[in-house]
């Protein structure tokens, strides 16, 4: 039996940091592909971020704000004492909608 802990321990020692180890993403090993890289999400800003961004860039009385099925932020808001519709796309870029 101490032969089967000896060989135990001995495994574990050698291979032990080799489990450790991490290859960077941009490795420049022959034959090896890159790690993939985090994708954005699409619909990654909540309701309260969506505000906070249109009140950043001066919108008060900001009201109906909404998600469309594209992740796009939509509000009726107020600035420069006229009302506007306003939105926010999944980049973070507020801008303004022409009226219908």
């Amino acid at each position: 039996m101490p032969t089967v802990r000896v060989v135990a321990l001995v495994m574990t020692l050698i291979t032990g940091p080799a489990l450790g180890q991490t290859v960077p993403a941009n490795s420049s090993s022959p034959g090896a592909s890159p790690l993939p890289q985090a994708l954005p999400r699409a619909n990654g800003f909540t309701e309260v971020d969506a505000k906070l961004r249109f009140e950043a860039k001066g919108y008060s009385n900001i009201q109906g704000l909404h998600k469309d099925t594209f992740g796009f932020w939509h509000a009726n808001a107020r600035k420069d004492g006229q009302s506007v519709n306003v939105s926010l796309d999944i980049q973070g870029t507020v801008g303004i909608q022409a009226p219908p």
